[in-house]
């Protein structure tokens, strides 16, 4: 990507992304990719430990992207720069794989339900590359797969497929099984001496979001509401995350 290309955030745009971005990122690009992949068993392994426990994946905070409820479930470790302790601490190897990925700023675990879809939608950034790293696939194209504005592409397990999240993007699964992929985002190459504003920026508008469909609020407030809103929460964001990581540690 062109260092020339400005970071562009949905919360202020409230439209999908509009660039020469590609649809999907070359992994070969990244010299990391070759130690995840070749990794990738020893996470599903942890993935599989967890779910052997009492411990469940929950459901995906907005309900309204998919086609069946409750279809798409998550474990969050990491998010924009949050870090949740207690979960990382049930994937020490699959924390330490990734900890050594420039930029990192999210990590979770998915799971798509079988015969079930996550509705065509557009992710908060340009400034990132969302990636999802195969570790059950249930079948391939056109049973199953991942489309990014009009390109798609299979899942593979052990396969990395990285992507520009601010585009329109979906995801389906229509077989009897259900599918399970790590997801991390890592901030660009480019942008990651701003990886604190960008993360406290998205962090703020999710808070809105979510607070919004808390209150069953589906209409977006106008911009003179939104944008000294976004304000106030990214300056919380800002100050309250680097507390909340220490503290929570301790108490993890």
């Amino acid at each position: 990507m062109s260092s020339k290309v400005k970071i562009w955030y949905s919360a202020i745009s409230q439209t999908e992304y509009v660039g020469n971005t590609p649809a999907f990122y070359d992994t070969s690009q990244f010299d990391w990719t070759k130690n995840l992949e070749s990794n990738y068993q020893l996470i599903y392994e942890e993935l599989q430990a967890y779910l052997k426990t009492d411990q469940k994946l929950q459901a995906y905070f907005d309900k309204t992207l998919v086609t069946k409820s409750n279809s798409w479930k998550t474990i969050a470790l990491m998010a924009w720069g949050v870090k949740f302790h207690k979960q990382m601490k049930q994937f020490p190897q699959t924390m330490k794989i990734l900890n050594t990925i420039p930029g990192l700023v999210s990590v979770s675990f998915n799971l798509l339900d079988s015969n079930s879809e996550i509705k065509s939608h557009f992710g908060d950034t340009n400034a990132i590359a969302r990636c999802h790293l195969g570790l059950d696939i249930p079948g391939t194209l056109p049973e199953i797969g991942f489309r990014v504005k009009n390109e798609e592409k299979s899942w593979e397990e052990g396969k990395l497929l990285m992507f520009c999240d601010g585009y329109i993007h979906s995801a389906f699964n229509n077989t009897d099984r259900p599918r399970f992929i790590l997801l991390f985002d890592i901030v660009l190459p480019e942008f990651q001496v701003k990886k604190n504003s960008i993360c406290a920026s998205v962090l703020s508008s999710l808070f809105i979001q979510s607070t919004l469909s808390k209150l069953r609020i589906h209409k977006k407030p106008a911009k003179w509401i939104l944008f000294p809103l976004l304000s106030i929460s990214k300056y919380a964001a800002w100050t309250i995350k680097p507390m909340y990581n220490t503290v929570n540690k301790v108490l993890n």
